[in-house]
């Protein structure tokens, strides 16, 4: 979850944190500020074994992608370079790589070696939402009304998983890995 407060004496501005909160008990487990510089948590992606998450920062005034930040479960920002310089995630790949999109390049980080590769996308998705289904090879691609499976490690193996369907967007409440 994204919390705010308000800072005592400082009227119209507030403090940001992100907090784990277990439903199934009703309490808040941690919370943890967010730096200077990361903006408004957005969008969260949790790992496929939900040891971490990446979290998604925007800049108040024109809502453009300005942090990204990997956490632990208990809290603690893990250090694994720039993500930023990635491009916009798109999710995680399997349990310890993460997606990144920016322009044709999908970016798969392996966040506990902190090695990455590369993978160019097919001209017929370059307009497309993309997200990492957490299988290790494949991303969901919405195009229209229409929904794609591109298997990443083939270059330009793409099946039809719906059409003529209303999709809502990536990354909204409903989707998942």
């Amino acid at each position: 979850l994204a919390v705010t407060t308000e800072i005592p004496d400082q009227p119209g501005f507030i403090n940001i944190a992100i907090a784990l909160f277990d439903p199934t008990v009703g309490e808040t487990l941690w919370v943890s500020p967010v730096l200077t510089g990361f903006g408004v948590p957005v969008a969260a992606y949790g790992s496929t074994d939900g040891s971490a998450f990446l979290a998604v920062g925007t800049d108040q005034d024109t809502g453009s992608e300005i942090g990204v930040e990997l956490w632990d479960a208990s809290g603690t920002r893990r250090s694994v370079g720039e993500l930023a310089e990635l491009g916009s995630p798109i999710g995680w790949f399997d349990q310890t790589s993460l997606g990144f999109r920016s322009e044709d390049i999908v970016s798969v980080l392996d966040v506990a070696t902190g090695s990455s590769s590369t993978f160019t996308l097919p001209s017929s998705l370059l307009e497309n939402r993309l997200l990492a289904v957490g299988d290790g090879s494949h991303v969901l691609a919405v195009e229209g009304r229409t929904l794609l499976l591109d298997d990443l490690t083939t270059q330009g193996e793409i099946s039809l998983l719906a059409e003529s369907c209303v999709l809502g967007a990536i990354g909204s409440p409903g989707w998942g890995m």
